[in-house]
This record gives C-alpha cells, structure tokens and sequence, in this order.
C-alpha cells in the first residue's frame, strides 16, 4: 500500500527534518513552531534563510503575540495568516 503525500507535505518534510527544533507542530496547511520567549522574529530569520537555501516554496512568519514565543510556515503563495 502506498501513501500518497503532497507537495506541500513533502516540502514540510524536507523543513522539519532540515529546521531541528523539538516543539513544532504540525497542521494540514502549516506549521507552528514554539520557541522560547521573545525568540520568534530571530528563528523565523533563520528559518527564511534556510528555506531559501532548499528552494522550498515555503515562508515563516512570526506570529503577533505579545510574547514572540512562535511563528509558523506555510505556503508562499497562500494568504497571511
């Protein structure tokens, strides 16, 4: 039996085990990563960079919280979140 997976979930595989970080979580259409307090904009950075060297159709946005404690991944091509 055969499992079929997307592009996108293909693309979010070859991210997660490029992009190690132990609390990610992950979605149908993106991913979350929680990261300590006030970290979210730097390791979104990183991970944009990252993202461009693979060539992945990919974006990661820090999330708006008070607290910068995550950001997500997602498609470039689909709408902010």
């Amino acid at each position: 039996m055969t499992i079929k997976t997307s592009p996108i979930d293909r693309h979010f595989d070859q991210f997660i085990t490029t992009f190690r970080f132990k609390n990610v979580t992950r979605y149908e259409d993106f991913l979350v990563y929680k990261c300590p307090k006030g970290y979210a904009k730097s390791m979104s950075d990183d991970a944009n960079v990252l993202i461009e060297k693979l060539n992945l159709p990919l974006v990661a946005i820090p999330t708006t919280f008070q607290w910068g404690d995550s950001f997500c991944v997602k498609n470039n091509e689909t709408p902010d979140i």
